[in-house]
């Protein structure tokens, strides 16, 4: 009977991906050319975006609620969905400096990269898969060997958003020399766990649970912390202050901080699917060519409103377009 149920999931769930890489691969089949300068550009935008928005998030949301990574299970929930909100709005930013780019013509940096980079790349338009960027940011975030709740503000009661090694504490006693070397080389490779700075500081061994805290019988070990963490750990147990004790880190990036392009293999990717049933002879991918070199119209509207709103176009010429 388990069996049974088991079989008709795994068929049911084959089927429902089979749809939807169907759905990626040949609905809505827009892509265009764009200049590698153009991609190239745009790709820096993204890619700037995606760790601004995380930390954007950190300070907006996720430090006004309290909510760090220590958190098991929600912590890493709320990981996730910010990393698909970074990479949606990272996907958006990439998409609308393509057509931003695209209007802009006449400058001089222009001219000089179409001639040195004349070829053109695919992009997949269309701000309907946005969301599917976002969701797929994951799967590169992951890949990246991040993980979910370390894009979370950091507790400094608790073991921080880098936290990756610790050497066990005896008692509330300081680190010994030798503790303190291996800290120090914790540290420069992983970073202070608290906030993931790595080099001009020093470090010290931060117990956790810390010495004013910690109950009796409780474990402690060390963690590689930096002297501002410290000081501002010493500082928020002191005062009792809540809000010192939660520490965001949007400016210490990771490799896993990397954004990825995604509307540019999608487009090579439909267009080897479309190459494909070319050759086979099927009609699946047969579509009016014309329509899918069609602007996207939410991009297109907010290219408008950015040109409009620097007097680089007129509405009168944004209505002619219309």
């Amino acid at each position: 009977m388990a069996d049974e149920f088991l079989k008709n999931s795994y068929s049911k769930a084959a089927v429902v991906f089979k749809k939807f890489c169907n759905h990626i691969l040949y609905s809505e089949n827009k892509s265009m050319e764009v200049l590698v300068a153009d991609a190239a550009v745009s790709t820096a935008i993204g890619g700037m975006t995606f760790p601004v928005c995380l930390g954007l998030l950190q300070r907006g949301i996720f430090r006004p609620l309290r909510m760090t990574s220590n958190i098991r299970i929600l912590s890493s929930l709320c990981g996730s969905m910010s990393i698909v909100v970074a990479g949606s709005t990272s996907s958006l930013a990439f998409l609308t400096s393509i057509f931003l780019l695209k209007e802009i013509k006449r400058t001089p940096w222009k001219a000089k990269a179409e001639k040195n980079l004349h070829r053109t790349v695919p992009v997949a338009i269309s701000s309907g898969e946005i969301p599917i960027y976002g969701v797929s940011s994951l799967v590169v975030f992951k890949l990246l060997a991040g993980r979910f709740k370390s894009v979370l503000p950091s507790s400094l009661i608790h073991p921080g958003a880098f936290a990756r090694r610790s050497l066990p504490a005896k008692g509330k006693n300081y680190a010994s020399s030798g503790v303190k070397t291996k800290l120090a080389l914790m540290g420069r490779l992983y970073g202070c766990h608290s906030c993931g700075k790595r080099w001009r500081t020093l470090f010290v061994g931060d117990h956790i649970p810390p010495n004013m805290i910690v109950k009796k019988g409780q474990e402690q070990r060390f963690y590689p912390q930096c002297r501002s963490c410290s000081f501002q750990q010493g500082a928020a147990l002191s005062s009792s202050s809540r809000r010192l004790l939660i520490k965001t880190h949007g400016t210490s990036l990771r490799l896993y901080h990397l954004w990825f392009p995604l509307p540019i293999p999608l487009a090579m990717l439909r267009n080897y699917a479309k190459d494909q049933n070319a050759l086979s002879g099927s009609t699946t991918m047969s579509q009016d060519q014309d329509n899918a070199q069609k602007p996207d119209k939410l991009l297109s509207s907010i290219v408008n409103r950015i040109l409009i709103f620097f007097e680089l176009k007129s509405k009168g010429d944004d209505q002619d377009n219309e």
